[in-house]
């Protein structure tokens, strides 16, 4: 597996430097990653998700989580079971419980002991200068395969969001908790999206919000759209678009529609499937 491959070209001197062994890395097998989601994260990797207001980010995210800690396919892709730590600094805690009990039945109402053994959630356990210390406490005691952090720039203790040296140095902290965990965890991090204008041409392109360093310090960014436009279906409940718009060796490549759908159980679950597609236009574009 990649992570295994690559260890013995990584050499570590003090502090915090990393040389790599140039010869080793051009001579060993072809690297191949080991999945989180097959086809959409990779260990070790930085994924960005930015997504439209009131779009679904924290639920998609966290379906993800738990099928993650549970092995179970995630929108048609597998998964490699592994322990999950979510950081949630966007919802209300009333929130967050109703997502995560509509979540578990629309699971099947797994043994939720099981669940707490590979899924940690931390409610406002950040958002200081010190979360990367926090972090990496949590990181090192619960060892994850992935972190997630919703959202960014409450969580990460944004001070500027348009800062670009600021988004430089989260990230760079962000990457020195993967390191220290010792477990080679991927990182999901969730932002908002907004509409770029077109500079009068008629058209208006997606894009994150805050600082646009963070697209060249991820790994793979992807946008979480609405399929169309208009309100939600009758039951309340809105189909939705994963876009890949930058990954690097590996990562999602094609588009995702995501299909929510409610259980016949009372109180209601809800489940999320997926669909691989090839879009006939670009989907980040916004026509005026």
């Amino acid at each position: 597996m990649w992570s295994d491959s690559i260890q013995h070209v990584i050499k570590f001197a003090q502090g915090d430097e990393m040389r790599l062994d140039l010869p080793g890395i051009l001579t060993m097998e072809v690297l191949e990653p080991q999945w989180i989601v097959e086809g959409m994260i990779p260990a070790g990797t930085v994924v960005l998700v930015a997504g439209d207001a009131g779009i679904g980010k924290s639920v998609m995210n966290l379906t993800e989580g738990l099928h993650i800690a549970l092995g179970r396919p995630f929108l048609g892709h597998a998964t490699r079971q592994t322990r999950v730590l979510y950081f949630d600094e966007e919802n209300s805690k009333p929130d967050v419980s109703a997502y995560l009990q509509q979540l578990w039945i629309g699971l099947g109402q797994p043994d939720p002991d099981l669940v707490a053994k590979w899924f940690q959630i931390e409610h406002y356990s950040l958002g200081t200068a010190k979360w990367k210390e926090r972090m990496t406490t949590m990181a090192q005691e619960f060892k994850p395969g992935i972190i997630y952090v919703d959202t960014a720039t409450s969580a990460l203790a944004v001070d500027e969001e348009n800062d670009n040296a600021e988004a430089q140095r989260v990230v760079q902290g962000l990457r020195h908790v993967m390191r220290d965990t010792g477990t080679n965890p991927a990182m999901k991090i969730l932002k908002h999206a907004k509409y770029q204008s077109g500079g009068g041409h008629g058209e208006a392109r997606r894009t994150i919000r805050g600082a646009k360093a963070w697209l060249g310090a991820v790994d793979q960014t992807m946008y979480h759209i609405a399929s169309s436009a208009g309100r939600p279906r009758k039951d309340g409940l809105r189909t939705t678009i994963l876009v890949p718009d930058k990954s690097r060796a590996y990562g999602l490549k094609q588009c995702i529609r995501v299909i929510p759908s409610f259980t016949e159980t009372t109180p209601k679950g809800l489940i999320l499937t997926g669909e691989l597609f090839t879009p006939e236009k670009d989907l980040l574009v916004v026509p005026a």
